[in-house]
């Protein structure tokens, strides 16, 4: 029978048996973050305490059974032993509201004559509409055609990498128009000049916490892109699409292709979760209009105009307030008071317009195919 668990009660002798206490398993999912106690054998009924310990700067983010719910973010946490093996688990984590980095984008300008002398030996030659060298052509539109005049080249010094941008021409705030100004030029960039722009980690705001995952928001506006780059409706399955639809979206594509692969390494990226992105007519500023689109599955995306809420941070117009980079004035970002302008995936009142947070952090509609909004990723990663 084992050994025995011998207690004098009342002149009685009483036992319990090692057959008849249960197992209590504690998993710990960050183990580099922290520590756990408690585990072990427990008589059922008994009062068991665990405690989870933060090694570094992550917390503590709560007690889950095998089914993921959250059975409580007591630390320690006391509770009764059931009456069959238990197990639970737990994670340390950022905190809500806490930066976070993850990932690298170019981002600031390299101003050292020494670095810039080396870093254009290392790009070579030059490339033109019509060879484009070892360069990689953005792709971008001059009144809605694709057309070779703006170029991109990662390279590697001293073990840094870098991304030089050159161009021929000056990129326009719309791809389908002439119309606007030449942002690239008004913040101090000049066309047929090589500018470098060195490759950096991505600082992240913790907006949320939920069941081991992350929600994370870029602080910095990283990039700058049309929402898409023609007002026209379009015929897709047999359905009208419209221009401000999300799910047929150029920054959707982008985001989920181009920055990805950009931004993250492979491991990076298997940390990342493909998040399902509400595009419900909630979602829509003016949900009386059918410029709603079915829910998407993404790694990467933009932040509705309901995310723009008080549990997520944003208390008041001025908690929307965002930055660009460097690199993100170089592909032409719209500014005032060195405050971007940026997109959210929220079609506005018109089939041609979604909307965008201005640089006071207050929201208006802007048409789809202004490529001088802002990038502000958010992605959901893992523990």
């Amino acid at each position: 029978m084992g050994e025995n668990n011998l207690e004098i009660v009342g002149g009685r002798i009483e036992f319990n048996c090692v057959d008849n206490y249960r197992t209590l398993s504690i998993v710990n999912e960050t183990p580099a973050a922290g520590s756990v106690s408690g585990a072990g054998v427990y008589y059922p009924g008994t009062s068991v305490t665990v405690t989870a310990t933060p090694s570094g700067s992550d917390e503590f983010q709560g007690w889950y059974d095998t089914l993921g719910t959250l059975k409580s973010m007591d630390n320690p946490y006391t509770f009764t032993m059931p009456g069959e093996d238990y197990t639970l688990s737990t994670f340390f984590g950022p905190a809500k509201g806490s930066l976070k980095q993850m990932g690298m984008y170019p981002q600031t300008k390299v101003t050292d004559t020494t670095i810039i002398s080396a870093l254009n030996g290392k790009g070579g030659l030059l490339p033109t509409a019509g060879n484009l060298q070892t360069w990689t052509d953005y792709g971008y539109y001059i009144e809605g055609v694709v057309t070779s005049y703006m170029w991109y080249k990662d390279v590697v010094h001293n073990s840094v990498t870098y991304r030089g941008v050159y161009y021929t021409e000056y990129r326009y705030t719309y791809t389908d128009s002439t119309a606007g100004c030449f942002n690239q030029q008004d913040h101090g960039y000049t066309k047929r000049i090589v500018y470098w722009f060195k490759y950096e980690p991505i600082t992240w705001k913790v907006l949320d916490i939920d069941a081991g995952k992350a929600f994370l928001l870029a602080q910095t506006v990283l990039d700058a892109q049309d929402y898409h780059y023609a007002q026209t409706d379009r015929d897709i399955g047999g359905e009208i699409v419209y221009a401000n639809n999300y799910e047929h979206s150029h920054i959707r594509s982008w985001l989920n292709s181009s920055f990805l692969n950009a931004a993250f390494t492979t491991t990076e990226q298997n940390k990342i979760a493909v998040t399902t992105v509400d595009n419900s007519k909630a979602t829509t500023i003016n949900n009386t209009h059918n410029f709603d689109c079915p829910n998407t599955l993404d790694k990467v995306f933009l932040l509705s105009y309901l995310d723009l809420n008080g549990h997520y941070g944003f208390v008041d117009d001025a908690s929307r307030v965002r930055y660009p980079s460097d690199y993100a004035l170089s592909q032409t970002v719209s500014k005032d008071y060195d405050k971007a302008y940026w997109w959210t995936r929220s079609p506005y009142s018109s089939e041609t317009s979604a909307s965008r947070v201005n640089y006071n952090g207050a929201l208006a509609a802007i048409n789809v195919t202004d490529a001088a909004m802002g990038i502000l990723p958010a992605i959901w990663i893992n523990a």
